[in-house]
């Protein structure tokens, strides 16, 4: 009798262990997908309505962080250009 009552509290305890698992897991799934690096939407937009090709505010003509002297005044105007005031 002893064992039949040790194998259903071991069958409890891995129960509980296997939900808490599965919770942490998707918890640092949901947090890591949210830390992952992602590519800024609003580029092409910005490009879309200037006509200019991203390499003219962009280091790299990719786009990303590093900006030309062009791109540096353009995001300091409120992301306008100048004729746009």
């Amino acid at each position: 009798m002893r064992n039949a009552a040790n194998k259903s509290y071991l069958k409890l305890g891995m129960l509980a262990l296997g939900t808490t698992g599965l919770a942490a897991a998707a918890v640092l799934g949901i947090l890591g997908a949210g830390s992952m690096p992602h590519q800024a939407a609003a580029l092409p937009v910005y490009a879309q309505q200037t006509n200019l090709p991203c390499s003219q505010c962009h280091v790299n003509p990719n786009g990303g962080k590093d900006l030309t002297d062009f791109g540096k005044k353009f995001q300091a105007n409120g992301d306008k250009l100048p004729n746009q005031q």
